[in-house]
């Protein structure tokens, strides 16, 4: 069996006994002691914001410098987020982030400014969204909670409107000058297709979130 089932363990070495501590967080037949990954989520203890729990994402939605995982207080409002709004924000991030990784990947930036400064402007909008959140969570007032959370809807449906009519108005457009081959074209569109998909969940949470607050 390995190692990481047992806390202590006896080594008989040359006659001589010696109690070896073998603790260990991730299984890795390494203690703790020796580990610079303790628990395993290929995050060096010295940059990990989690060390006891494996968290790969690294997410800190209140950028208390604690991992989610870890956090046993979310901020210290009046007003919960929601888990599931703040997975479906997450999740939103990593769509978008494969969107920009696709068509990076089908087109030169340099090349077509316009799509970049798209882009950036999704990406300000998320970082707004972001900051909303952390400000619901920290509201001490319902309606201020209220406030911020009708902002943080306005702020995804600008998102969504961006990726559906910015974004698509471009890719139309680079696909009729043959700029795309027809692969290249689908794969973006898939992509986009998704982000939209991850925004709308986004939206609706936020907007289930808004029905809480209202009753609160």
């Amino acid at each position: 069996p390995s190692m990481g089932r047992y806390k202590e363990a006896k080594l008989i070495v040359i006659g001589i006994t010696a109690t070896v501590d073998l603790d260990q967080t991730d299984s890795d037949n390494l203690g703790d002691a020796c580990d610079i990954d303790a628990d395993g989520d290929n995050i060096e203890d010295g940059n990990d914001n989690c060390v006891g729990v494996a968290n790969p994402d690294q997410k800190d939605i209140d950028q208390d410098g604690i991992g989610d995982a870890c956090d046993e207080q979310l901020g210290s409002g009046t007003v919960e987020v929601p888990a599931a709004l703040l997975e479906a924000y997450y999740q939103a991030q990593l769509s978008l982030h494969g969107l920009e990784r696709i068509i990076g990947n089908n087109i030169d930036f340099d090349s077509t400014p316009e799509i970049r400064q798209v882009l950036d402007e999704i990406w300000g909008l998320m970082e707004n969204i972001d900051n909303t959140l952390l400000a619901i969570m920290w509201a001490t007032e319902p309606r201020d909670a209220r406030k911020l959370s009708r902002q943080a809807h306005s702020l995804v449906n600008k998102a969504r409107r961006k990726s559906a009519g910015d974004l698509n108005t471009w890719l139309v457009k680079e696909r009729t000058a043959g700029h795309l081959e027809k692969e290249e074209y689908r794969e973006i569109r898939q992509a986009m297709g998704d982000a939209r998909q991850q925004l709308r969940a986004l939206s609706k949470n936020i907007r289930e979130m808004r029905k809480g607050i209202e009753k609160v």
